[in-house]
């Protein structure tokens, strides 16, 4: 019969299925060393099947070990499995994460006493990451759409760009965004600043950028934007005069994005990472570049709005002074028709 081939084979078959299963799967026993395993598992964790067997899951895992236990014993105390409990665990070498999502089960014998764990582990960092990337997206969003509003509603510059550095460092979570504005030349001063209290401050600091506007600025005008993961890697014996201020002002990382109008550099638009190297990501650069657009714009409508100011003042100023002359022109005439009445009754 079927069913009696079937039974004599069902080792053979689980055995099978657990092995050519492409979800991670492993077996504990009491004290949570690994007596099974298959190979979607050690695969997805750049092992061999023989490292994992004899192994305690602490070993194999230990960033993620205390909780893993914890989930573990819970399992084996309560004879409640624990479904998708997601864990994050770093790539050697790199800067980058991978997500594993663990279900941990108890398994019993004829008698209906645990005796083991068994464990599904998938993957799910590609799930994560487009998480994240739609969160980047939403948070990018709302940070321009905070700036658009800030802009279209105030014709006060420093709310405007005050308004921009707080929102720009709170997206990017680092420890100072300035705007740097150049009024002639090469020759730039901090108009804004946002800052974490630890670091220090470059508000109201004058930048002499003489000693790079050639070879850098030509690319900024182009719109280039500068993201450097590690200023460190210049080193201090290179000629660029940013390095000082880099070492006074504690920088490790840099993102450098021009604000312009038209051709035309008016200003930049900087983070400062002060706590380590960073690698700045591309939808935070894509982000930086359309506020430094908006940017641009805000400093365009000031400029606009300061000489609608002064053109106005210089009128009130014409329109005051040709009042007094008219008053003194007055003045004058009546007291020349009263000198000369004077003199006819004189006479």
């Amino acid at each position: 019969k079927i069913s009696d081939r079937l039974e004599k084979i069902s080792a053979t078959l689980v055995n099978d299925f657990f092995q050519k299963a492409s979800t991670g799967m492993a077996i504990l026993d009491p004290v949570g060393v690994i007596i099974h395993v298959n190979q979607a598992l050690a695969t997805m964790n750049g092992r061999s099947l023989e490292e994992f067997l004899s192994q305690k899951i602490t070993a194999i895992w230990p960033e993620i070990a205390d909780k893993l236990m914890g989930q573990f014993e819970q399992v084996w105390q309560t004879g409640q499995s624990i479904i998708d409990g997601e864990f994050t665990m770093s790539q050697p070498g790199t800067s980058n994460f991978t997500y594993q999502s663990w279900s941990m089960f108890p398994l019993s014998d004829a008698e209906g006493e645990t005796i083991a764990i068994g464990c599904l582990i998938l993957d799910i960092s590609d799930r994560k990451q487009a998480e994240q990337a739609l969160r980047q997206q939403w948070l990018r969003e709302c940070l321009i759409g905070t700036i658009q509003e800030r802009i279209r509603e105030s014709l006060n510059l420093d709310e405007v760009l005050n308004t921009a550095v707080t929102e720009v460092r709170k997206f990017l979570q680092t420890d100072r965004v300035i705007i740097c504005r150049f009024n002639s030349g090469a020759t730039g001063v901090v108009i804004a600043e946002s800052l974490s209290n630890e670091w220090p401050k470059t508000l109201g600091m004058e930048i002499n950028a003489h000693c790079f506007w050639e070879t850098y600025f030509p690319m900024y005008q182009q719109g280039w934007i500068c993201a450097e993961e590690n200023v460190g890697l210049f080193g201090l014996e290179t000629e660029v005069c940013p390095v000082d201020l880099f070492t006074k002002f504690d920088i490790k990382a840099n993102l450098v994005v021009p604000i312009l109008q038209g051709d035309h550099i008016c200003g930049l638009l900087i983070a400062h990472h002060c706590q380590e190297p960073r690698n700045w990501e591309s939808s935070e650069i894509e982000a930086l570049r359309h506020i430094s657009l908006q940017l641009g714009t805000a400093l365009k409508q000031s400029a606009l709005f300061e000489k609608a100011q002064s053109e106005i003042r210089d009128r009130k100023e014409v329109e005051a002074a040709l009042r007094q002359s008219q008053q003194q022109l007055q003045l004058a005439l009546e007291s020349s028709a009263l000198g000369l009445w004077d003199w006819d009754i004189q006479t």
